[in-house]
This record gives structure tokens, C-alpha cells and sequence, in this order.
């Protein structure tokens, strides 16, 4: 299916290039968080304080801006 030719239309054109030296470390960084949120959780379990729904709600709040926060600065980067 090839695309529509609209004059004074961009469109986008994938370059290929990745920031690995910018990428790697963001994607650590999103590691060391969900690890820490594991273990987190791990010590509310055992002190008994891990309530079902309200902890698990609680840790997903940053969940949403993990995938986003390195493309953006990746593309940015390029």
C-alpha cells in the first residue's frame, strides 16, 4: 500500500539512528525503578502492609512515562 501524494506535504521518514550511548543508560534507569518498585512491594507483603488493589495502582502511576521519557530524549538527541 504505497501512501498518497499530497503537494507541500511532509512525511515522516525513518532514519534508522539510534542514540545507544543516550538510549542505554535511560533504559537502566527504567530497570533500576521497576526493581525497586518489585522489592518495595516484596517489604509491604512481608510487614503486612500490601493492600491488594491500593499498592499495586500506587506503583503503576509512573508506569505510563517509562516508554516515552527515552524516545523522546532519544529523538531529540539525533
Amino acid at each position: 500500500m504505497k501512501p498518497r501524494r499530497i503537494p507541500g506535504r511532509k512525511f515522516y521518514a525513518s532514519s534508522g539512528a539510534v542514540n545507544w550511548a543516550g538510549l542505554v543508560p535511560l533504559l537502566l534507569l527504567g530497570l533500576v525503578v521497576s526493581a525497586a518498585m518489585a522489592v518495595f512491594m516484596h517489604l509491604l507483603f512481608r510487614w503486612g502492609h500490601y493492600y491488594v488493589l491500593i499498592i499495586p495502582l500506587l506503583c503503576a502511576l509512573p508506569v505510563p512515562a517509562c516508554p516515552t521519557r527515552p524516545s523522546r530524549w532519544i529523538s531529540a538527541q539525533v
